[in-house]
């Protein structure tokens, strides 16, 4: 499955788009309407409007497969601090066996929607790029077609196999040839105040996870992996809820002598450059590299323990387009009557992705949503301003994706991290 290596992989041939998109004519923008505003905040004039009827596979795509395993680039923990500070590599906490029945209380709090946007609301993706100086300094992304977050993957496939889906909006960027998508939230943070409709979610986390004695104070470990979605060559970061750590391998150095959920020999050169870094059982103070406060502390994870934990008893495959894009091997379930769990499972699920990438319907909205993001790159780069704005209005009637030039003058990055891991190639 995924293996923790230090070099971003791809190829010299140019990506095409496999998917003909129709063009429709777009509609005159419509009035922003109070609670909807933040849709369209920042929007020129409409581009194009692509319905999800007008996907067209033509029977020549590449297949959308896991099979081809996953690259760890980079992983980092948020600490709660004033100034934005992570450790790097950081690690998830580590799932623990715990006695049922056990009763929680209802989640309540200030709770993350989008951290990375709530603690750098300027440049979310700057936090890997900081992450990658530590662990991965010598990588360059000339050769990585999209940067993405896993929720962004998931919207898009939901819009790709016409499902009814909230509205959401994607900021959209080039950089050299590179696409970089950003999530974008009402809000990046919501309250909680433990009403009848909270969940147990993050109580259910806590009582079933331990913290790394190095890592208290975190706030959530978050890795960078690289993988490739048919013709594309994708970086894809998201949120790790846990790692499952197997019985002999110590918690304190898991990334270390591992194995992939297929029982193939891993070998592991990012321990070896951790070591290089001074990374390997040392903390370390400090060190500023922009925005965001850097520490060099924690165990890291293994792609192959990561998990993913849901509060119910849902049948795996409900979760699966999550941990599919993931590549994220184990699932701990709860289940719960009202505020008392009677079990907790952990499922490895790992062989699964073929079966449910097989599936016809999962394969041809897979498809279509790599011919989907191969035309968004196409139609950025076509702009003076090299950024976009797509948006889903659900209130709109049927689903349609609508790309607007952007009138924002931000970049994705700062020009220092551009200007290094996308190096001039002569």
């Amino acid at each position: 499955m995924c293996k923790a290596k230090v070099a971003v992989a791809g190829t010299e041939e140019s990506v095409q788009a496999s998917v003909p998109v129709q063009i429709a004519p777009s509609p005159k923008p419509t009035p922003m309407l109070g609670k909807r505003n933040w849709l369209r905040r920042g929007t020129g004039a409409s581009i194009l409007s692509v319905s999800f009827t007008s996907l067209a596979l033509s029977g020549d795509e590449l297949r959308v497969s896991s099979s081809g395993g996953c690259e760890l680039l980079c992983s980092y923990n948020w600490i709660d601090r004033p100034r934005p500070t992570i450790y790097v590599p950081g690690g998830a906490p580590t799932f623990k066996e715990v006695s049922v029945p056990m009763t929680l209380d209802k989640d309540s709090g200030i709770q993350y929607i989008d951290q990375n946007a709530a603690r750098l609301p300027r440049y979310p993706f700057e936090v890997v790029f900081d992450a990658l100086q530590v662990m991965n300094p010598h990588a360059t992304f000339n050769k990585i077609d999209i940067l993405v977050n896993r929720n962004s993957l998931r919207r898009l496939l939901e819009f790709c196999r016409g499902r009814g889906v909230d509205s959401f909006r994607l900021n959209l960027f080039v950089v050299d040839s590179t696409l970089i998508i950003e999530r974008c939230t009402k809000s990046a943070t919501q309250m909680i105040h433990g009403s009848q409709d909270s969940g147990y979610g993050r109580s259910f986390e806590h009582a079933v996870t331990a913290t790394h004695a190095d890592l208290q104070g975190s706030m959530g470990h978050h890795c960078v992996l690289n993988y490739n979605l048919g013709a594309l060559k994708c970086a894809v970061r998201f949120e790790v809820d846990a790692c499952v750590v197997p019985a002999g391998v110590d918690p304190e150095t898991q990334v270390q002598g591992t194995t992939d959920s297929f029982g193939h020999d891993d070998v592991n050169s990012l321990v070896r450059d951790f070591q290089i870094v001074g990374l390997k059982n040392k903390r370390t103070s400090g060190q500023s590299t922009g925005s965001t406060q850097v520490i060099r502390r924690g165990p890291g994870t293994s792609p192959n323990h990561m998990a993913e934990i849901k509060a119910n008893a849902k049948p795996p495959g409900q979760s699966m387009p999550q941990m599919w894009f993931g590549r994220t091997p184990h699932l701990i379930r709860g289940r719960h009557d009202k505020a008392t769990f009677t079990e907790v499972s952990v499922d490895n699920i790992s062989l699964d992705f073929e079966v449910w990438e097989n599936q016809s319907r999962n394969q041809e909205a897979l498809q279509k949503m790599v011919g989907l993001i191969s035309r968004l790159r196409e139609i950025v780069q076509a702009t003076p301003e090299r950024a976009c704005v797509a948006v889903c209005e659900r209130s709109l009637g049927p689903s349609a994706l609508e790309i607007f030039h952007s009138t924002g003058r931000r970049k994705p990055l700062p020009d220092h991290l551009v200007e290094k891991f996308w190096t001039s190639e002569n």
